[in-house]
């Protein structure tokens, strides 16, 4: 049986296809390579082989490369879906939320798209864990995207989204646009001036941040219903909004592309989405966990995965994979308490989310559940960023 991976490259032009078979002929006892010159030729041969993923260039005459893409997550749901493009194109293309898993900019050096193909394969595999599926499986109240968030996608998929679109959509519900306008106001985002109208806030803030606003209030608001006590809600709130706005800051303090802040940003908004799900949905079994966690000392993660086989960071990113977020937004959540087991060697939303936690538990003390996350040392150092921790507090901690 083979047991390689089957991966799909489609480029128009018979060099690059020629450059990208010679630059990978290492991989063949890894992965069967199928080259398509085009999208009409990759359409073709699509039924005939079962893919594991599919590598696209943006720009192709007649179909180009999102048209070919949504038309494989239409026929093959399952498929890996990457897009090679230049890098102005590819700011443009993080609006298509749910369509790409990954970007990779042109030209992409051999070490970076065999890192990235092997990253998501192995998300896969911790995604599909037996035990994390049969837990998910067991659970009635699972959070679900809502018309808005819809509606507002749809928009976001357009060439040229439209902020006077998007702003009507939201003002549709009221209990939203008056949540994100108190969030927008506070000090989490130190505006100058009070926003009163959701146009304003758009306009301000831009519409990755308000995307991923929209889609983690939805998220915590179907999952409210919380009786585990030990767990509060309104804190978690507040701990992942210190989370996504440090991480978006760390991003742009390392110079880190506007796709990479963004996915920092939304990435830190709901690391901790899966603590809501596990309490809403096993109040009682989640209570004692925490009380091991609490009693033993042990962090809340380590406890989850001895009582449960899985944990949080599992059950959040499990759900944001089925939902179709980037795979960088979803490997930042799985990995941000144990970031060295992940295949990340390069700073992104991942390094961002897990520095970012570190550091909101040791701006905010509080009393975290279990013990506070701490930086994994380790992880940094195989990135060469060990000596920066200190940098990073000394320029993110915030003011008096």
């Amino acid at each position: 049986m083979d047991s390689r991976r089957n991966i799909l490259f489609v480029d128009d032009e018979e060099n690059v296809l020629f450059g990208l078979k010679r630059m990978l002929r290492g991989k063949r006892e890894d992965w069967n390579m199928v080259f398509a010159c085009g999208a009409h030729e990759a359409l073709k041969i699509l039924p005939e082989g079962d893919f594991d993923a599919i590598i696209s260039d943006s720009k192709m005459p007649e179909v180009d490369g999102i048209t070919l893409l949504k038309q494989v997550r239409e026929d093959y749901p399952q498929m890996l879906r990457l897009m090679l493009s230049g890098q102005t194109e590819k700011e443009k293309l993080v609006e298509n939320v749910g369509l790409i898993h990954q970007y990779l900019s042109k030209p992409c050096p051999k070490e970076l798209l065999v890192n990235t193909l092997e990253r998501s394969f192995a998300l896969r595999v911790i995604l599909s864990d037996k035990n994390l599926i049969k837990l998910v499986s067991r659970m009635e109240n699972l959070p679900s995207l809502s018309s808005t968030y819809y509606e507002m996608m749809g928009e976001l998929q357009h060439p040229e989204p439209s902020l006077m679109a998007i702003s009507r959509t939201i003002k549709k519900d009221l209990g939203l646009t008056t949540r994100i306008l108190r969030i927008v106001n506070s000090a989490f985002f130190g505006l100058r001036r009070e926003l009163t109208d959701i146009s304003q806030a758009v306009g301000m803030l831009g519409l990755e941040t308000i995307q991923a606003l929209v889609l983690s209030l939805q998220i915590f608001q179907n999952l409210e219903k919380i009786e585990v006590e030990e767990l509060n809600l309104g804190q978690v709130w507040d701990h992942s909004l210190t989370v996504a706005g440090l991480a978006r800051n760390l991003a742009r303090l390392e110079g880190a592309p506007g796709h990479v802040q963004s996915n920092s940003y939304m990435a830190g908004l709901l690391h901790d989405v899966g603590k809501l799900v596990l309490a809403v949905n096993i109040p009682t079994q989640y209570r004692e966990i925490i009380r091991v966690a609490v009693d033993q000392k042990r962090p809340l993660h380590v406890a989850e995965m001895a009582l449960l086989g899985a944990n949080h960071a599992q059950v959040g990113a499990y759900l944001m994979g089925l939902w179709g977020l980037p795979d960088p937004v979803v490997e930042a959540i799985v990995y941000h308490k144990g970031p060295q087991k992940s295949l990340v060697n390069e700073f992104g939303a991942l390094t961002a989310v897990h520095v970012a936690n570190a550091l909101a538990y040791k701006f905010h003390p509080g009393t975290p559940l279990g013990t506070p996350a701490t930086l994994d040392l380790p992880y940094l150092e195989r990135l060469g960023l060990q000596d920066r921790p200190r940098q990073w507090e000394e320029a993110l901690r915030p003011g008096d």
